[in-house]
């Protein structure tokens, strides 16, 4: 019986073994790891986000010119899931504008 109990616990060790090493983990090995825009979204940015939204006119406040990719990094985070979510829900770009 106490078989089966130690079984049934490894899979929460495992997680919890798994979350202590990447808190322990020094942040510049994952700087490393995300520093550059994936290049598919790169390129939707250049052909559907830029012409409003750069250094020169960066329309509502959101210059993507100047906005790094660090996923590791909360507040960066927040803004590309706001990104996100205003594409999936076709709020931008707007309708006048290519999509």
């Amino acid at each position: 019986m106490s078989h089966v109990l130690r079984i049934s616990f490894l899979p929460f060790h495992l997680i919890v073994w798994i979350r202590a090493a990447s808190l322990a983990m020094p942040a510049f090995l994952l700087t490393d790891l995300s520093a550059e825009i994936p290049k598919g979204l790169n390129a939707f940015l250049e052909n559907h986000c830029m012409d409003c939204h750069d250094d020169n006119q960066a329309e509502g406040g959101l210059d993507l010119l100047s906005l790094d990719w660090n996923p590791s990094d909360h507040h960066n985070e927040t803004i590309w899931v706001k990104i996100h979510d205003r594409v999936k829900s076709k709020e931008m770009p707007p309708p006048k504008k290519s999509r």
